[in-house]
């Protein structure tokens, strides 16, 4: 058993081909000394498997065992704010299995009992129709805990729906530290007798027999990775699917919500991640949202979140090319973008936006230069920039500002027969959770809002009636002014949107009924068939998946 509880599970890895960045030049620049931050192994994936994109991007879940509607909402909840949130998978049913599962279904088995052993388990199957040699069957979880460990519920939850959805276990790859190997395996892990106490890791078919890696993947017959698939994203100590990570509950990792989004695409197209990438040949660092596919560029370090049309306040990120140098760089400051022309370097393109100010939530974009390698590198991360100062790299500026997190929350639409009422709200927060407890029902997704009061953004205010027992969302100051006047209570914020129309984005409409005594306020639904008439317009957001 593994030192984490008796976590085990048959997992399989990430399949894709690495996107080609835009603006990255072909001439090359050979002779060049290593990256400022050396890319390690990269995830790959298993032969034979498909993933849910054949599916339409459907991943339909059901419930077996444990029928406490507390528990399973803490499933769903915690898969729809993750994987559901950040990917155009979109999970749907979460109601009982029926006595013949379909292929395409994911079904639970959850147990949360007292009479369940201390040890928890939980297990992940992955694969659409069970197409992976080997594995018992299509896609599956079981989750059995005692009743004293129900606030591991979530991240159990999401690690395993991480298997289901076919990724493997981060630690194990040979990039993976020899702290974490002792971690899961001890220190004397050196010959198969020694190692192979799980019978389901991953086998790297690389290693030597004498190589303390090899027992511990070798388990899984008649299954191999196949190396000559391009990497996707390098090794993450934080990740969600690694047990040796810091913090079992804190949420997806950058490097988590990237690998993910190039299996499944992303829910949020005018919002993404943005990566470092270093070509070894070239020796030039490259800012982009994929890496280059020529010239062996490969992912450094995950940077942050930028936009890919213009915010309010937002200025382009634009990548400029130096055929002599063989060099990338981006700019968005007007000192930059001299520089850079009066140096010989060549607009490739627009990158994304980003704010030339600090805004709530974002982090300075630096730039350094190496006059020895004649190359840029421009950095948002501790790591980026560590690397550049012992490489001999020089700062010169903050270029712009960007997102350190991912900056938006998905808005989940429920329902009331007993109330008659319309509620949106964040998905997995506080009112999500009192709303599962009074029986609401979860239609899902209904648009996002922003985390960070940036510019142009306003409050999008939640407000209760307790007399009237219905909810009320608004951007507006006269919504505001409304439901106080009208006896309710502000009683949080489910994030921000925009108080004018910009470009990509639609309104969040109000509507009420005078029948119902029910305000409601969404993004992708029309209420006038129900009786309701419309508000106006309480904010503005970007589209969806």
């Amino acid at each position: 058993m593994d030192t984490m509880s008796s976590l085990r599970v048959l997992a399989v890895a990430m399949l894709g081909t690495v996107v080609a960045g835009c603006g990255a030049a072909e001439d090359d620049k050979a002779g060049r000394s290593d990256a400022v931050g050396v890319s390690e192994e990269l995830l790959t994936n298993w032969q034979g498997y498909t993933f849910f994109t054949a599916n339409n991007y459907s991943a339909p879940v059901c419930f077996r065992g444990d029928g406490s509607a507390v528990n399973r909402a803490t499933v769903r909840n915690a898969i729809e704010k993750s994987w559901g949130a950040v990917t155009r998978i979109n999970f749907s049913g979460w109601g009982e299995c029926p006595t013949s599962v379909p292929s395409t279904t994911i079904p639970v088995y959850l147990s949360v009992s007292n009479s369940n052993p201390q040890a928890w388990e939980a297990y992940g199957y992955p694969g659409v129709g069970g197409r992976l040699t080997g594995v018992p069957g299509p896609a599956q979880i079981f989750i059995r805990l005692h009743s004293s460990d129900i606030n591991a519920l979530p991240w159990i939850a999401v690690h395993e729906m991480g298997h289901a959805l076919g990724f493997a276990h981060e630690h194990t790859r040979s990039s993976t530290p020899s702290a974490c190997i002792q971690e899961q395996h001890g220190a004397d892990c050196a010959t198969d007798a020694d190692c192979l106490t799980d019978d389901d890791e991953v086998c790297d078919p690389h290693a030597s027999s004498g190589n303390p890696l090899k027992p511990w993947r070798c388990a899984i017959p008649d299954v191999v990775m196949d190396y000559s698939l391009p990497f996707l994203t390098r090794y993450d100590a934080e990740s969600v699917m690694n047990y040796c990570r810091t913090n079992q509950a804190a949420p997806l990792t950058f490097w988590d919500i990237y690998g993910a989004q190039l299996i499944y695409g992303r829910r949020i197209d005018a919002i993404r991640p943005l990566i470092s990438s270093y070509s070894p040949w070239r020796g030039d660092h490259f800012a982009g949202f994929s890496a280059p596919t020529s010239f062996d560029y490969a992912p450094v370090y995950g940077e942050g979140w930028i936009y890919t049309v213009s915010a309010p306040g937002t200025v382009p990120l634009d990548l400029y090319w130096h055929a002599g140098r063989g060099d990338n760089m981006v700019v968005a400051t007007q000192s930059s973008r001299q520089a850079a022309q009066g140096a010989g370097y060549t607009f490739a393109g627009t990158v994304g936006y980003v704010y030339p100010t600090q805004q709530p939530g974002t982090v300075p974009f630096k730039l350094y230069w190496s006059a020895a390698r004649e190359d840029n590198f421009t950095t948002a991360s501790a790591a980026g920039a560590q690397a550049a100062a012992a490489a001999g790299y020089s700062f010169v500026r903050d270029e712009a500002f960007i997102f350190a997190d991912i900056p938006y929350d998905m808005l989940t639409y429920y329902y009331s027969s007993a109330r008659t009422e319309r509620l949106h709200t964040r998905t997995g927060s506080a009112t999500a959770a009192a709303a599962d407890l009074a029986g609401y029902t979860n239609y899902g997704f209904d648009g996002f809002t922003l985390r960070h009061n940036v510019q142009g953004t306003t409050a999008f205010r939640q407000f209760w009636s307790n007399d009237r027992q219905e909810h009320y969302l608004t951007g507006t100051a006269w919504g505001a002014q409304n439901a106080s006047s009208s006896g309710y209570s502000e009683i949080g914020n489910e994030g921000f949107v925009f108080d004018t129309q910009v470009t990509g984005t639609s309104p969040f409409r109000s509507f009420w009924s005078s029948g119902n005594l029910d305000n409601v306020t969404s993004r992708a639904y029309d209420f006038f068939w129900d009786g309701y008439t419309s508000l106006g317009n309480e904010g503005y957001m970007y589209s969806w998946f």
